[in-house]
C-alpha cells in the first residue's frame, strides 16, 4: 500500500476510533512505503506525526521514527513551509516522548503549543 491521502485519512480515522487493531495491520501493509518517505514528499510531516502518535500507542518502537526524521536532519528548516515545521517539531516532540526524554518533549511541545 502506497503512502497517499487515502492512507493518511484511514490511518488518522483510526487514532481518532481508537482502532489499534486497523490502525496496525494499514501500518504493516505500508512497511516498505514507510522506509521510502521523504522530505521532498509534500505529505512527509503529516505521515511523520501521524506514525509518531502510532508508535507512542504501541507499534513498534520509537527507533522506527527516529530513522525517519533522520533524513530530514540535513534540510533547511526555515526552507520548510510553516506548517511542515510545525509538524516535524511536532513528530519530534514525540520521539522524545516516547524515548522518555521528557525535557526536550516538554521543550518542543511548549514551541508547538506556543504558535497558537
Amino acid at each position: 500500500m502506497a503512502l497517499s491521502q487515502r492512507l493518511l485519512i484511514q490511518l488518522n480515522n483510526a487514532l481518532a476510533h481508537r482502532d489499534v487493531v486497523r490502525g496496525f495491520a494499514l501500518l504493516d501493509e505500508a512497511d516498505k512505503e514507510w522506509q521510502k518517505l521523504s522530505p521532498s514528499d509534500p505529505q512527509a510531516t503529516a505521515f511523520l506525526v501521524c506514525l509518531a502518535q502510532w508508535v507512542s500507542l504501541g507499534y513498534r518502537d520509537s527507533s522506527y521514527v527516529d530513522r525517519l526524521l533522520e533524513r530530514f536532519a540535513d534540510i533547511s528548516r526555515k526552507d520548510l513551509p510553516f506548517g511542515n515545521y510545525v509538524r516535524l517539531r511536532f513528530a519530534e516532540a514525540q520521539c522524545a516522548f516516547i524515548s522518555d526524554d521528557m525535557v526536550s518533549a516538554i521543550e518542543i511541545f511548549k514551541f508547538v503549543l506556543d504558535i497558537e
